[in-house]
C-alpha cells in the first residue's frame, strides 16, 4: 500500500533527457519496473541503481528513461548549471545512510527533488524540494 506519492514537478534540461521537458507535474508510480509505497523508497531505488538506464514509468504508463552513463558528472553539471548547491536534502542523504557530498562551490552559481535521475526533479509529498 501506498503511503506517499512522489510528484516529477520539473525536468531540468540537458541532454540527458531530451524530449521529457514537457513531463512536468506528473506522478511516478514505478523504478525500473518497481513499485515503491515511499519517497524514501523512491529514493533507495533510484540510488542503488545498476542498470545502464533508469526508466521511471509514470501514472500514465509513460516510461521516461535516463541513461545513467557518467551520471555523477552529468548530475554535477546539471546542478551547478541551475545554481543548486545540493543534490539532496539532509533527511534525503540520511535515507541513504551516507554522507554525499554537495556540489563544488561555483562563482556564480542545483535542492532536488532529487536529480536521482539527475535531470529530473521532485518533490517530497510535503511539497519540500529535496
Amino acid at each position: 500500500e501506498k503511503k506517499e506519492i512522489v510528484v516529477l514537478l520539473d525536468v531540468l534540461p540537458d541532454d540527458i533527457n531530451v524530449g521529457y521537458f514537457e513531463h512536468n507535474h506528473v506522478i511516478i508510480e514505478r523504478v525500473n519496473g518497481r513499485e515503491f509505497t515511499s519517497f524514501g523508497d523512491f529514493v533507495k531505488l533510484v540510488e542503488t541503481n545498476t542498470s545502464k538506464y533508469c526508466i521511471f514509468e509514470t501514472e500514465q504508463k509513460i516510461p521516461l528513461v535516463i541513461d545513467t552513463t557518467n551520471i555523477n558528472q552529468v548530475t554535477r553539471s546539471i546542478l551547478e548549471r541551475n545554481s543548486i548547491p545540493a543534490q539532496y536534502s539532509e533527511d534525503v542523504k540520511k535515507w541513504l545512510g551516507k554522507k554525499i557530498p554537495d556540489a563544488a562551490p561555483v562563482a556564480s552559481l542545483p535542492k532536488i527533488f532529487y536529480t536521482p535521475a539527475p535531470s529530473l526533479r521532485y518533490n517530497k509529498p510535503s511539497g519540500e524540494g529535496l
